[in-house]
């Protein structure tokens, strides 16, 4: 109520049913009684306030800028390793959470791609299900070798290709430094790193002409899996994802993107 009694209705409702979870939990272990779970009904208030946005992104003629910005951006407090990560992250086409669990055990050499086990958290798989086929795979470019190469020189004797570090909360860096980054490149409100697949999803098509079915696999979504002839569809097709990450990487190089950066 207090929380409600200031316009938070969406705060409160997250903390109910964190407290619901919480009942719950004390009711299987026999500290309550059944159904004496005081948080298990939304208040009339709940979500009233609550109107969805979508991440802040950007059109692909304002790509060169944010290029710009990156080169230019140095100096702004952010580690050798935070610029290469951002970098790495806007080629990549995988989600922030799962991108920054890499481990370099994962890359397969002989066909030259990521490949990160399905139980990683960060892919967010709507069946969680850890069989190979629900490993997401990353087709590997010359312009991600070049920038995995100035990665390795930080952190190719650790574990972890994001290694932290700080190492205080994640043994890798935080998921949110790269939006943290992007902020202090002044990008706030502009760009989110979520908000990054809207610009490869719609550039992806209307540029590149890729079916949309294989840019979403790329990003990690999983819908083909889905349903009765999902437990029957592995289709990868690699070779086009493959073609789609080679066209992504060189239009970026054409943006302006650059693999050297200025320690700080």
């Amino acid at each position: 109520r207090v929380i409600e009694s200031r316009g938070s209705h969406d705060h409160a409702g997250r903390c109910r049913s964190l407290l619901k979870g919480v009942f719950n939990f004390a009711i299987d272990r026999g500290w309550m009684r059944e159904n004496q779970n005081p948080a298990s009904r939304k208040t009339k208030a709940e979500g009233i306030s609550h109107i969805k946005k979508s991440n802040p992104t950007i059109s692909w003629d304002e790509v060169p800028e944010l290029m710009e910005s990156i080169n230019a951006g140095t100096s702004c407090d952010g580690s050798i390793l935070t610029q290469l990560a951002l970098k790495f992250y806007l080629m990549s086409c995988c989600r922030v959470g799962a991108l920054f669990r890499l481990e370099w055990d994962w890359f397969d050499e002989s066909k030259d791609q990521w490949v990160i086990p399905p139980e990683t958290s960060g892919l967010k798989s709507k069946r969680k299900n850890t069989s190979n086929d629900y490993a997401h795979i990353i087709p590997v470019t010359p312009e991600m070798n070049l920038l995995m190469n100035e990665i390795k020189k930080i952190t190719g004797h650790q574990k972890y290709v994001f290694l932290s570090p700080q190492g205080e909360k994640y043994p890798q860096l935080n998921p949110e430094t790269i939006n943290t980054h992007l902020k202090r490149l002044g990008w706030k409100k502009r760009l989110t790193a979520h908000g990054w697949r809207d610009v490869l999803v719609t550039a992806g098509q209307e540029i590149g002409d890729f079916p949309k079915e294989i840019i979403f696999r790329q990003i990690g979504h999983t819908e083909h899996k889905q349903g009765t002839s999902g437990a029957y569809d592995n289709t990868q097709f690699i070779d086009k994802r493959r073609a789609l990450m080679n066209w992504w990487t060189k239009e970026l190089f054409n943006q302006g993107m650059v693999i050297s950066v200025e320690n700080n």
